[in-house]
């Protein structure tokens, strides 16, 4: 029988999921985004950084910002764009993602690529 999950948010915002979202997004894209953040600034006042994202969370006042469009040409002509998020932003969303995967994880199928088993 799955198991009941209540009150799910304050796990987002506990600092030590935030830190490491944050060691998970520092191994990952290096491309900053809107802000100009890169990692390595935001890693030079990380507990602040990531005392600011846990209280905008709590507090309900954390805004995502806009996405920062890159191009990069494609070999066989034309363009290829990504979208960029902040660091901020993908330290939200990993942190997110951790909590919804311990409540999700345990149900999926090894294989179902996000299918619960029946």
């Amino acid at each position: 029988m799955p198991q009941k999950y209540h009150a799910l948010f304050h796990k987002v915002f506990a600092f030590k999921n935030l830190l490491a979202a944050w060691e998970k997004v520092a191994m990952g894209g290096k491309c900053p985004g809107v802000d100009g953040i890169t990692l390595q600034r935001f890693r030079q006042r990380l507990q602040p950084n990531l005392l600011d994202i846990q209280h905008r969370l709590r507090y309900k006042t954390y805004r995502p910002r806009p996405l920062r469009e890159v191009r990069f040409e494609k070999p066989s002509g034309g363009f290829r764009c990504i979208m960029v998020p902040t660091i901020r932003d993908r330290v939200v969303t990993t942190a997110l993602l951790r909590v919804l995967d311990e409540v999700f994880a345990p149900d999926l199928h090894p294989a179902s690529f996000g299918f619960v088993q029946g």
